[in-house]
């Protein structure tokens, strides 16, 4: 990713729990080197862990047209 993409912004601004998953929503803002194209979207993300504490998954929800259309010349 930093090879492609220049973050200007994580910022975690909401979170619910419930036993063993979090979900988060997150600003996230960047820049794609490739095309200069910029991406600014809340995320939502969710978490699972499993009884170790360890990350089991994650699911990543996101402005997929917004992504695209970053990433196109």
């Amino acid at each position: 990713m930093a090879g492609n993409l220049e973050f200007e912004a994580f910022e975690p601004r909401a979170f619910a729990v419930s036993g063993r998953d979090v979900v988060v929503k997150v600003r996230v803002s960047y820049r794609v080197k490739r095309t200069d194209r910029r991406v600014d979207e809340e995320q939502v993300q969710w978490w699972s862990f499993d009884d170790g504490g360890r990350i089991a998954s994650l699911r990543h929800y996101e402005d997929t047209a917004a992504v695209r259309d970053a990433w196109t010349r």
